[in-house]
């Protein structure tokens, strides 16, 4: 009778401690988010932002680095074929954390298809990008997946435990915003668009990396690096076939890259596709053309795209997908849960990005075959401008569009004939205005736009 009482009293008090050690899990999670610094509210959008999802709401997530995102627009991607996508991408997001992203991603994403960002596998662990781990731990909730997570990179990374607490307690981390702390950081906000790209490179910044790009004939490296790689991507394509997830692979266009961590991608690239799931490789230099990215312009660094090109591979991977999965347009669905959620994202979205495309790109309405208009400054005068433009032969007419400075909005003008070859304008001495063109041609009842030249020419009117 007496141990009876004795083991009672012991399952009482085991489960007491084990319930109290719940509540301290919970409560220390559901206040994770006040240590972080400020300038990774991207990143909390990107990752905290996944778990908001509805669940089995996605017809895709994408698992990768900062490329994911700026290569896929999952605003423009909505607004144009009403696919549902979300990328789970941070910054310097190694390949080895992949297979544990899938794991933590498919808990409430079952059945959508999974895009792998293989550039990942350029993430070396230097010292300076270690960043990226920060950048995917500190915004995870508190589960076995995640401490396993931490344990292998820190593992592959020959870091110690003790000496990088901070990666499993961000409060080790971030301690100092102790003092920082106001209202705010007890009800942090996301930032509205669901994680799509609106950062001020993304918007307005360019560079030309046209002598840069390097494409290696198709060599896949061997070396040690090589075995790591095969042993993460082994593991990831096991948990694939198990869970019989439907997934693509995909490399993105960058430059500035060494031959020999090409050699990698292509090595990653080979053994996927020898596993049976397909490969998009951008980085071949035919397609790049086919889609219509100009290295000259299209990039803000040697590795993402602006808005411009990021307008531009969304519309090539949204159409792969949509063609060979199979997805349903949800906008025009009254059965989707979640359609309110991405028509006020998408309508949030355009406000912050508005000044800095025109509708017609944002609706990927532009035919990238159909060349840009040329457009110059003829002459100016107090109080006018004339602007020459000349078209492509196909071209039936063409849109101006202006502006007064970087940020504000883009006004259309004048809707011309082909034609005309001249317009003038109405000009405010001593101001800046930046001037761009777009054509247009009729295909039955579809109106199809040329490219354009987004930066224009940019002028001041004599006072």
């Amino acid at each position: 009778m007496e141990k009876k009482e004795r083991a009672k009293r012991n399952l009482k008090f085991f489960l007491s401690a084990v319930g109290l050690l719940m509540v301290f899990v919970l409560i220390f999670d559901s206040i994770s988010t006040i240590f972080v610094q400020p300038e990774d509210d991207r990143c909390y959008s990107l990752v905290s932002g996944y778990y908001k999802e509805q669940d089995d709401s996605l017809d895709a997530v994408f698992i990768g680095s900062s490329t994911s995102y700026a290569n896929f627009n999952i605003m423009m991607a909505w607004e144009n074929y009403g696919m549902t996508a979300f990328t789970l991408a941070t910054p310097h997001q190694p390949i080895y954390a992949a297979e544990y992203l899938y794991t933590e991603a498919v808990k409430t994403q079952p059945n959508a298809v999974y895009v792998f960002n293989l550039g990942t596998v350029c993430e070396y662990f230097e010292q300076d990008q270690l960043y990226g781990f920060h950048a995917i731990l500190d915004y995870m909730p508190f589960s076995l997946n995640k401490i396993q997570l931490t344990k292998y990179l820190l593992d592959e990374a020959d870091m110690k435990y003790m000496e990088n607490s901070e990666y499993f307690v961000p409060m080790v981390r971030y301690h100092e915003k102790w003092s920082d702390w106001d209202g705010t950081d007890f009800h942090k906000e996301l930032d509205g668009v669901k994680g799509a790209p609106h950062y001020k490179q993304y918007k307005y910044q360019k560079r030309n990396i046209e002598k840069l790009y390097k494409q290696t004939a198709k060599v896949a490296a061997d070396d040690a690096y090589t075995a790591k790689i095969e042993g993460c991507l082994s593991r990831l394509i096991q948990q694939l076939k198990a869970n019989r997830t439907k997934a693509v692979f995909i490399t993105f266009p960058t430059a500035g890259k060494s031959m020999k961590i090409l050699q990698h991608v292509n090595f990653a690239e080979e053994y996927v596709k020898n596993a049976g799931y397909p490969v998009l490789d951008m980085i071949d230099r035919d397609l790049m053309d086919s889609i219509g990215l100009d290295l000259t312009c299209d990039y803000y660094n040697d590795n993402h795209p602006n808005i411009h090109g990021g307008a531009k591979t969304t519309q090539y991977i949204a159409e792969y997908l949509m063609e060979n999965y199979g997805f349903k347009d949800k906008r025009s669905d009254a059965s989707f849960k979640a359609k309110k959620s991405w028509e006020k994202a998408l309508s949030e979205y355009k406000k912050m990005m508005r000044p800095y495309y025109l509708d017609e790109e944002f609706s990927l309405r532009i035919d990238n075959a159909f060349p840009a208009p040329k457009i110059a400054a003829a002459s100016e005068e107090k109080g006018r401008v004339e602007l020459s433009v000349k078209c492509d032969d196909s071209a039936d007419g063409y849109r101006i569009y202006r502006k007064q400075g970087r940020d504000s909005k883009w006004e259309l003008v004048a809707d011309c004939g082909a034609d005309k070859l001249t317009y003038t304008d109405s000009a405010t001495p001593d101001t800046e205005y930046t001037y761009t063109a777009i054509a247009y041609r009729k295909d039955g009842k579809r109106t199809v736009f040329s490219r354009y030249k987004y930066f224009g020419v940019t002028l001041t009117v004599e006072k």
